[in-house]
């Protein structure tokens, strides 16, 4: 392995006023060869806002009935109703919010119910 050649995952949860919306905060950074090929994740009911520094990852249904482009850019997933699975493309370095259960009502006018089993980016909100 090379120097700089690891897998770093950190997750921190908050305190205080934030604890109520927020279960954590992660950060990814991963070489593309220290990634599985698929993960797959059970619907937790939590949606995830996304900062995509590098890479690039598909977010599908766990069944495979519907393709999904490649998320190159920053995005707000929304809660799943079902499994999925996530694919990732190349090196990653991001860094998200996972909010609790209709934590992120708290900070958007968003109707957070028409994100549901949606990957819309950050740009686009």
């Amino acid at each position: 392995m090379q120097q700089g050649d690891s897998l770093l995952y950190q997750q921190v949860s908050p305190g205080g006023p934030l604890a109520p919306y927020i279960v954590c905060f992660w950060l990814l950074k991963a070489p593309a060869h220290l990634l599985p090929e698929r993960e797959r994740r059970p619907a937790d009911g939590y949606i995830d806002v996304v900062f995509q520094f590098t890479g690039a990852y598909k977010q599908s249904p766990a069944d495979g009935h519907r393709e999904t482009p490649a998320l190159r850019r920053s995005a707000v997933l929304g809660q799943r109703s079902q499994g999925y699975v996530i694919e990732p493309a190349g090196d990653t370095h991001c860094l998200a919010i996972r909010f609790q259960p209709g934590g992120l009502a708290a900070f958007t006018p968003l109707p957070v119910h028409e994100l549901t089993d949606q990957a819309v980016d950050l740009n686009c909100i």
